[in-house]
């Protein structure tokens, strides 16, 4: 295929994506914006007990009321309970008092400006990516990226359900930006993204490999300076809130979601434990292999590995821990690495070393798996069917991402600019 052909599918490609994105987008915040958004709801309802000096989550866990009548800065005054969808806030603590900040206003308001956060930080998730891997937000790669991600059914769930996935990914990858130049502001920002560590801890795994102990002290202190102030405006204790918590987040162990034990071993019960232990502790003896091997050859490593380490542990975590659709918007890394690095040529930068059956073979997983990421096929196959269907792409994404790491190619770990800079290489696998 010449150059031009290429230029040609490639733009209809992303006008493709957009359209599939805007008419996405568009369903969601016209088909009764905020009556499904019960994950916002839960946060949003929480903050009213903040505002009022009681614990969010013991009033979640006691069946607590709101003290009526409850004056909203925009005007309304509530004179009755306000609607119920759902009651349990399901993060830990800075979350909660960040978006307390929106309980001051009536549920229309409060949820148009949650939803219209998520749109900002859903393009400010792009432009982070694009910035950790060297590109700009108006290159192809950066257009198909942007369009990719909003196309995304977990966005559009974000979107009408209120969730926090996009919030916390987009503070976790400001903690990847900011590690090497300010370690304070980093920790901060992992501080704030561990409010839903289960999406998160991919990065603290990161820093603690990497001895960012500055960083990670930060953002455990972010954390533990969340619950006192919950205590605090509670009129709680640390432990109380600490416990309350954690009996909260026990009671959604065993929900529904995309992950295998909801899945693929639904049925298998205590039994699914023996395919996710030993898998789990497969992936991660592979990885610890390839960097064993790397270490012996005195091989550096790069940005590619760091970045890709991540993207394997998230996808790894979004299979064997409770997730839910939402939550697949961290697989946006994935994506990003194979249609930036797959195709490029080891002498430029770091690249991963494939033939060009194994390019294509790469090409073609990948886009199975984005199709299914972005087609509401559900509609055709049944809610059930396509869970189980999304989370085999999961799988596939997985396997294929740990296939990848040990074809990158080390030597050439130049970055361009905008990426992280060649300074903290340490040893890597490939």
């Amino acid at each position: 295929m010449t150059q031009d052909k290429k230029k040609l599918l490639s733009t209809i490609l992303i006008i493709l994506m957009f359209l599939i994105a805007a008419i996405s987008i568009g369903r969601i915040l016209t088909k009764g914006l905020g009556e499904r958004a019960i994950d916002f709801h839960s946060f949003w309802y929480a903050g009213h007990f903040i505002w009022q000096g009681v614990d969010p989550y013991k009033a979640q866990i006691e069946g607590m009321q709101v003290r009526l009548p409850y004056q909203y800065l925009d005007g309304p005054t509530a004179a009755q309970e306000p609607p119920m969808l759902w009651v349990s806030p399901g993060n830990t603590a800075p979350f909660v008092l960040a978006v307390s900040l929106l309980s001051l206003f009536s549920w229309p308001v409060a949820f148009k400006a949650w939803a219209a956060i998520n749109l900002i930080l859903g393009a400010a998730i792009v432009w982070l990516v694009l910035r950790l891997l060297g590109r700009r937000m108006r290159s192809r790669e950066g257009l198909v990226l942007l369009a990719t991600f909003f196309s995304f059914i977990s966005m559009r769930a974000v979107l009408e359900y209120g969730q926090t996935s996009v919030f916390v990914l987009t503070f976790m990858l400001v903690a990847l930006l900011l590690i090497r130049r300010s370690p304070l502001l980093a920790g901060a920002a992992l501080g704030i993204a561990l409010s839903k560590y289960s999406l998160t801890f991919p990065v603290l795994l990161l820093f603690l490999y990497q001895r960012r102990w500055k960083a990670i002290g930060v953002s455990i202190a972010v954390q533990l300076a969340g619950i006192a102030a919950i205590a605090w405006l509670g009129n709680s204790t640390p432990q109380d809130v600490l416990a309350e918590y954690a009996r909260i987040q026990l009671g959604m162990w065993d929900s529904n979601g995309i992950h295998l034990r909801a899945t693929l071993l639904k049925d298998w019960g205590p039994w699914a434990y023996a395919v996710l232990v030993p898998g789990s502790l497969a992936v991660f003896a592979l990885l610890a292999r390839c960097h064993k091997s790397r270490r012996a050859a005195g091989r550096v490593f790069d940005h590619l590995t760091e970045l890709h380490l991540v993207s394997i542990i998230m996808l790894w975590s979004l299979l064997a821990v409770y997730h839910r659709f939402y939550d697949n918007t961290g697989a946006i890394l994935f994506v990003a690495l194979v249609i930036i690095y797959a195709g490029k040529p080891v002498d430029q930068e770091a690249a991963y070393q494939l033939s060009s059956r194994q390019r294509a073979a790469v090409y073609a997983i990948t886009g199975v798996v984005a199709v299914i990421w972005i087609l509401p096929a559900y509609l055709v196959v049944g809610d059930v069917p396509y869970t189980y269907l999304f989370a085999l792409s999961n799988l596939a994404a997985l396997v294929l991402s740990v296939w990848l790491i040990f074809k990158i190619e080390p030597q050439a770990a130049t970055m361009r600019r905008g990426a992280i800079t060649q300074e903290a290489r340490y040893d890597a696998c490939s």
